[in-house]
């Protein structure tokens, strides 16, 4: 009797990933534009907030955003955590897709950092008058310039969105290494 043995699984790649791989993946976005989007909301606040017991709180935090931001980070580890399981299980392209999660999370939130700290530094057209007047970086000041003028704040958020920008882009030149490592290659 021929096919009375236990059925194995034929090696090698698959070509399609599994629906788990497909659920990790959605899940996985859906979290990081939660939170990239959590972030933008909180700074659009002015970027700061605290509880409604503090009394140096000039505004409240609106506590909807915080609580989306903690769960859609745990959900990006649990759904990520499916996507990477079940595309090793397919490998190749099933495998580097969900570690792109990284350089898009912290870049996309680095950006958000940045967009908001130039924003707050624009203190508005021909603020400074006269020839390059102002403080800051300008276009000349006087009539129709604009001057950007970076606080500590606007200088603190800068550096931090370069150093995010730079912390999610850093794994990408070793990501070929990466995906040997988890499939086993040395």
């Amino acid at each position: 009797m021929e096919g009375s043995g236990p059925r194995v699984r034929p090696s090698g790649p698959r070509a399609w990933p599994s629906g788990a791989w497909l659920v990790g993946v959605v899940g996985g976005l859906i979290a990081i534009a939660v939170i990239v989007t959590g972030v933008g909301a909180v700074l659009s606040s002015g970027g700061w907030c605290a509880g409604s017991d503090d009394v140096a709180a000039a505004r409240e935090c609106r506590t909807t955003w915080i609580v989306a931001i903690v769960v859609a980070a745990i959900a990006l580890v649990v759904f990520l955590g499916i996507a990477l399981a079940a595309g090793l299980r397919t490998g190749g392209w099933a495998v580097r897709l969900p570690l792109l999660a990284w350089p898009i999370l912290f870049v996309g939130v680095g950006l958000s950092l940045m967009a908001w700290a130039v924003e707050r530094a624009a203190v508005g057209e021909g603020a400074g008058g006269g020839e390059g007047g102002g403080t800051g970086v300008g276009t000349g000041g006087g009539e129709g310039g604009i001057v950007m003028d970076f606080g500590g704040a606007e200088i603190g958020m800068l550096i931090g969105a370069v150093a995010l920008i730079l912390l999610g882009s850093a794994p990408l030149p070793f990501s070929e290494r990466i995906v040997r490592l988890l499939d086993g290659d040395r």
